[in-house]
């Protein structure tokens, strides 16, 4: 890290302060260490304030972490109708498109997708 860059002497005294609450027996999380809401060492340099608040959630579980909310799982009902539009769509791409995978005269792709949302409320009832 560069000597006299504030952003990176804010994240690099983060770190330590991180680090310090880790082995003085916080709990062993970072969101522990710190304690409620923290300062996200990974803004620094990527066009966004430095130190934005997130929670210690969003850290300690960072895969899941998109746009600084924690990825919601499907319902059951979404997943069913996602994978029966799947099925809908395959079912129509094969009878709109040729060998070569082009698409046939008289179809378009709106007309395959219109075709695909009614066999997906076919295959629904």
């Amino acid at each position: 890290m560069a000597e006299d860059c504030p952003e990176c002497m804010a994240a690099a005294a983060m770190m330590r302060r991180i680090a310090d609450g880790l082995s003085a027996g916080a709990g062993g999380t970072i969101g522990a260490a710190l304690g409620g809401l923290t300062r996200d060492p990974m803004n620094v340099h990527r066009g966004r304030a430095i130190g934005a608040a997130v929670a210690p959630s969003i850290i300690e579980r960072g895969s899941l972490a998109i746009a600084g909310k924690v990825k919601q799982s499907r319902s059951r009902k979404t997943k069913k109708r996602d994978k029966t539009m799947s099925k809908a769509m395959k079912k129509v791409n094969k009878k709109a498109r040729t060998v070569k995978g082009k698409i046939k005269k008289g179809w378009s792709q709106s007309r395959i997708m219109r075709e695909a949302h009614k066999e997906c409320k076919r295959m629904m009832k």
